[in-house]
């Protein structure tokens, strides 16, 4: 037969101040958005941050690739200082509503108003040409995905295509710009 005594949980709750259970309730709301976020904090939403292994890529010097010219690398010399590439270099197409930010070895594209994003890292799969391999995030879904650029004669074309070649985005052209202001939607 079931007894009417409250609980042990009942009871614990019944005897603790208010105070205590609004603590509890913010750290665990907190813990419920951490652990959606997977290992680590910020990156890009999918849990993980741009791994060349899960592709089969080695790293590559970005400030060694045909796009070398159009960014911010350090002068010829040490191969150390090829391999930390570029300083900050921001690249937006002509309605500026796309921004794609290239820093180190790595770029981070978005398209607001296509609601995509792409975060990669500069590497090499055997003999192919190297690209960014990284994810990309596109209204709700998220998976690897790689990126191509290639110099152009007024900056970067950029497309970017998911793990198994289907074309996501662009191509687009991408010009340098400094500081730019992203346009709105409408």
């Amino acid at each position: 037969m079931r007894s009417n005594r409250p609980g042990r949980l009942t009871t614990l709750v019944a005897m603790a101040p208010l105070a205590t259970l609004a603590t509890l309730a913010a750290v665990a709301a907190l813990l419920l958005s951490l652990a959606a976020c997977g290992p680590g904090v910020g990156g890009t939403g999918t849990g993980a941050e741009p791994e060349l292994s899960r592709f089969g890529a080695s790293a590559a010097p970005l400030c060694g690739s045909e796009v070398a010219g159009l960014l911010s690398c350090p002068p010829a010399g040490t191969a150390a200082a090829l391999e930390a590439g570029t300083a900050e270099v921001l690249f937006s197409d002509s309605t500026l509503r796309m921004l794609a930010t290239l820093s180190r070895n790595r770029l981070e594209f978005s398209a607001p108003c296509s609601g995509l994003r792409f975060v990669g890292d500069w590497g090499r799969v055997g003999s192919q040409s190297p690209r960014f391999y990284g994810f990309v995030e596109s209204t709700g879904s998220s998976g690897l995905a790689i990126a191509e650029l290639q110099a152009v004669a007024s900056g970067l074309s950029l497309r970017i295509s998911d793990d198994t070649g289907r074309l996501l985005f662009g191509p687009v052209l991408l010009n340098k710009v400094t500081a730019p202001r992203l346009a709105g939607c409408g």
